[in-house]
């Protein structure tokens, strides 16, 4: 016995972690899932039959999409802002899908929205550290070597690039040359201090 695949839907609908929304031909909301409601803080009916543009911090975003019937055949996401019924601004992948259906005016699309603006707070986070550590190396007169212990590949910079007379700031070095600039004498202990970090990385 096989499981109905109208009941799969329904259960990927109810409990996907990201925001769905159905709309209909006339970009109407016709459903939205529970992560929807959580994240926009709407009942299910606040939208139901109704536009979605107060969803959108930036009402030309709306009307762009509404124009081209929130459909994008190259199946790309875009970032946009949206807004909450409290009013909060957070920043989301919108990726839109055409549903199929046995009626050809009644085709609905599929809306799905996922927050990222914590992703996005992070990664300005670890921009800004970036640009903070490339203006300790440069005053202090030092660099910095990070390795990928997965694949043997590490980055350097600051004062070990020109150290190594490689003209770049930043460069990719892989594990065994940067063994070469170390004495022979000390690449044993190296290796050693390598490897037991990658056993135990919180060491």
């Amino acid at each position: 016995m096989t499981a109905d695949p109208a009941e799969i839907l329904r259960v990927l609908f109810e409990r996907s972690p990201s925001a769905l929304i159905v709309l209909n031909a006339d970009g109407l909301a016709t459903d939205i899932n529970p992560a929807a409601e959580r994240l926009f803080g709407l009942p299910r009916d606040a939208l139901a039959g109704r536009d979605i543009q107060p969803i959108f911090a930036d009402p030309q975003d709306y009307r762009r999409l509404q124009s081209t019937g929130f459909r994008d055949d190259r199946g790309t996401a875009a970032l946009l802002r949206f807004r909450t019924q409290t009013g909060r601004i957070f920043k989301g992948n919108l990726s839109a899908s055409p549903l199929a259906s046995d009626m050809p005016d009644s085709r609905s699309t599929l809306l799905i929205i996922e927050d990222v603006s914590g992703e996005q707070a992070l990664k300005a986070k670890l921009e800004a550290s970036d640009l903070q550590l490339r203006a300790a190396l440069a005053s202090a007169n030092e660099g910095a070597f990070s390795l990928n212990v997965v694949t043997g590949l590490g980055s350097m910079r600051g004062f070990i690039t020109e150290f190594l007379g490689i003209g770049a700031s930043d460069a990719t070095i892989s594990l065994d040359r940067w063994m070469e600039t170390v004495r022979p004498e000390h690449q044993g202990a190296l290796r050693a201090e390598i490897d037991a970090t990658t056993r135990q990385p919180s060491r």
